[in-house]
């Protein structure tokens, strides 16, 4: 039997410095987008007070890019790199 799960997408604003944790309903790029409209909507100066968003390369993150764009944000994709020594 599977539990609940609950996504949640943690968020870093460097002015002023706070991190913002937003719990979505699943984990697919419509969630994504619609819990940054919801972050963005409560700092009036959205440019200022996120200047970039770094994610990785999962699926929920395919339409970061665009609406980053769209709010003049920068956003790049984490790459992972297996470091065995």
């Amino acid at each position: 039997m599977q539990k609940n799960k609950i996504h949640s997408i943690p968020f870093l604003a460097r002015k002023p410095y706070i991190i913002i944790v937003e719990r979505i309903p699943g984990k697919n790029a419509p969630a994504v987008r619609e819990a940054l409209e919801g972050i963005f909507q409560e700092y009036p100066n959205v440019q200022q007070t996120f200047i970039s968003i770094t994610a990785d390369n999962g699926s929920e993150f395919s339409k970061l890019s665009a609406q980053g764009k769209e709010m003049g944000i920068d956003v790049y994709f984490a790459q992972f790199v297996d470091c065995v020594a």
